[in-house]
């Protein structure tokens, strides 16, 4: 992606006018390729695609502006799960280009900014605060102004940053079969019947989880329920730990990841699917979520985990970077070690809920606290250990 930066700048000020932004089409491959770039051949045999908008300039772009907030993703989650400052440095300027796109291109309504001639699926040209984007523009804007201070740059960007997260739209909002749902575009798509680009806010994008507004978590439990599309050629890989992350039924996830493991090849990849290398991640990423969950600044275990089914975990790796281990037996949390690697601030749900917690410091010694959520210091390279107190 990092290659890709050149061709990202020379879209973003060819197409909407916006210099020193990244704007990417759908296709990248190495050392800065280009895979969708129009050619002859596209003239000739595929003017319709021309014609009806999805290409622009050389790019194939099919209405879509969230490409390079999309490839954000990956580089978020690396800096959010490690703090490592030589990452940082090396993919902030990518980051920086999405962003420095995304404040230009956000047109300013009243007290919102709101997404024009966006696409939330391929070929849905035009459409109004489609909601992956909504959601990936939101963790744009919260990644490079948190790799900002890491990096001690840009400090008089990170107000605005700030600002156009606070004020993007609402995510729309939609009725189907009695229920509220998330609705695909302010304008534009309702729904669609395959894929699963209606819930990739919540999850890869991460902007809902256990500790949102219960309201929001109800219509994300009630998309998520309605959707059911744990077994998707392009979207398996996001559904499953989407479901996780607002609390769906464990028992449920866990019969559905079962079948979903069934229609796999022996090293993960879908049977009969000819693309979609992501859906490696499908299972771990979706059992190590629901063992022990590090979003949106709280650690949580076994937090989306049948309460009546033994199990345990060895230094899962969450944000914060944290790595946690982990058991429960007979319905209880029986043991609970967490290493700090950079000594960043824990806050950790009390996995034994009305209980006092007894936490063994390597530096401020042996104590016992309560509360539902336990919120400590802690030191680089040290091991900590929880157990419930008496």
């Amino acid at each position: 992606m990092l290659a890709q930066i050149e061709r990202g700048n020379y879209y973003s000020e060819k197409v909407t006018g916006i210099p020193g932004g990244i704007l990417l089409p759908v296709g990248a491959g190495p050392l800065g390729v280009e895979t969708t770039r129009r050619t002859p051949f596209m003239d000739t045999y595929y003017y319709d695609w021309i014609k009806s908008g999805n290409i622009e300039d050389e790019g194939m772009f099919w209405g879509q502006k969230s490409n390079s907030a999309y490839a954000v993703v990956n580089m978020s989650m690396q800096f959010y799960h490690t703090w490592d400052e030589a990452y940082t440095r090396k993919v902030y300027p990518f980051v920086k280009g999405v962003a420095t796109f995304w404040e230009n291109y956000l047109t300013r309504e009243g007290d919102r900014y709101v997404i024009y001639n966006d696409a939330i699926h391929e070929g849905t040209v035009g459409t109004m605060n489609p909601i992956l984007s909504l959601g990936l523009v939101r963790m744009v804007m919260q990644t490079v102004s948190d790799m900002s201070a890491l990096l001690g740059v840009d400090e008089e960007k990170r107000t605005q940053w700030q600002f156009i997260k606070e004020h993007l739209p609402d995510y729309p909002l939609q009725e189907r079969n009695g229920k509220t749902v998330f609705r695909y575009t302010e304008k534009g798509c309702d729904w669609w019947d395959g894929n699963t680009l209606g819930i990739q806010h919540i999850y890869p994008a991460g902007q809902i989880g256990l500790n949102s507004d219960p309201k929001l978590l109800e219509i994300a439990y009630n998309t998520v329920d309605e959707m059911q599309r744990w077994l998707d050629s392009n979207g398996s890989n996001s559904f499953f730990p989407a479901a996780v992350r607002i609390g769906y039924k464990p028992d449920s996830i866990l019969v559905h990841l079962n079948t979903y493991s069934k229609h796999t090849y022996p090293n993960g990849f879908q049977l009969n699917n000819p693309h979609g290398i992501e859906n490696w991640s499908t299972v771990p990423n979706t059992i190590n979520e629901m063992l022990c969950m590090g979003h949106q600044d709280i650690v949580r275990v076994f937090p989306v985990w049948p309460r009546g089914k033994d199990a345990s975990f060895h230094q899962i790796r969450v944000e914060g970077a944290f790595l946690v281990s982990g058991e429960q037996k007979g319905g209880a949390v029986t043991s609970l070690t967490l290493v700090s690697e950079k000594g960043r601030d824990l806050t950790l749900q009390n996995p034994w809920k009305g209980k006092k917690v007894e936490i063994t410091d390597p530096v401020a010694g042996k104590r016992t606290v309560d509360g539902d959520f336990i919120k400590m210091k802690t030191e680089a390279g040290q091991t900590y250990r929880f157990a419930m107190g008496k």
